[in-house]
């Protein structure tokens, strides 16, 4: 079997959730091939559903509606991030609410190519049942608030599918 060993990589972008790196191999004949290398990190969102059959639901401005919308809470997997810690994260960073990693099982994961406008995502979906409380949008929401499970408005992307799988899985 050929072998090879990396002789150069370059990181030419580093974005939100995703980087891009140049790079090229040696093989063993001497040859050189190069290669382009997208790591992305994916996504991760949380419903979380209180004693009272409540969703935890967030109001963001999204470029690609032009408007506020609401949505789960959700956001980009950082660089070393499990999902769960990330699951974690957005949960604290968009509603104030903190819970541990314990708290969390995951429900599903969402792929579709055209799940949302802006590009292709990759979503590892869990939920958290959780006792009400006071909830704030903290750093990255506008706002955040407790829905009645059978009063839900409709939700941005695929959050309505991602909301009806993971209350089935709860059940």
């Amino acid at each position: 079997m050929a072998k090879g060993k990396r002789i150069r990589e370059e990181n030419v972008f580093h974005g939100i959730g995703f980087e891009i790196e140049n790079t090229k191999t040696e093989r063993d004949d001497g040859s050189v091939v190069p290669w382009q290398l997208i790591h992305y990190y994916g996504c991760s969102c949380v419903l979380a559903i209180n004693e009272k059959e409540e969703v935890l639901i967030e109001a963001n401005f999204r470029y690609p509606y032009c408007k506020e919308i609401l949505e789960i809470p959700a956001g980009e997997k950082e660089e070393g991030e499990t999902w769960l810690d990330a699951a974690k994260r957005e949960l604290k960073e968009e509603t104030g609410l903190k819970l541990g990693i314990k708290d969390f099982k995951e429900a599903a994961t969402f792929s579709d190519i055209k799940r949302d406008p802006r590009e292709r995502v990759i979503t590892i979906a869990h939920y958290a049942l959780v006792k009400l409380s006071e909830v704030q949008a903290d750093t990255d929401a506008d706002k955040a608030d407790w829905f009645s499970l059978s009063n839900i408005p409709h939700l941005a992307f695929d959050h309505d599918k991602i909301l009806r799988v993971a209350f089935s899985r709860m059940k």
